[in-house]
């Protein structure tokens, strides 16, 4: 298997996230809520994966190719003035590991 970390450090765009959490799913499954300043770390199968982000600025979505022992970093930023979540990223794994 095969992690995924999904992360928020900051505020979102100019400090206007901080109260917007996100829900997060993987492949229609509810996994948690993502918190400002807040990670979580998510085991998955290999394969391809979908990882949908929700919240009151809007929904973003992004697949994820997973191969057995990798760890993927998703960084998250909202934009509530935009009405959107800003499409997650794949940081590289050492900005990832320095963030998270």
């Amino acid at each position: 298997n095969g992690l995924l970390v999904i992360y928020r450090n900051l505020a979102g765009f100019m400090g206007q996230g901080a109260m917007t959490g996100c829900t997060m799913t993987i492949d229609g499954k509810a996994v948690g809520d993502l918190a400002q300043d807040n990670y979580a770390v998510i085991e998955v199968g290999p394969g391809e994966h979908t990882v949908n982000l929700f919240g009151k600025a809007g929904m973003s979505n992004l697949l994820v190719q997973v191969a057995a022992g990798e760890v993927h970093f998703i960084q998250v930023e909202t934009v509530p003035s935009m009405r959107t979540v800003l499409p997650s990223y794949l940081a590289s794994r050492s900005t990832g590991r320095n963030s998270a």
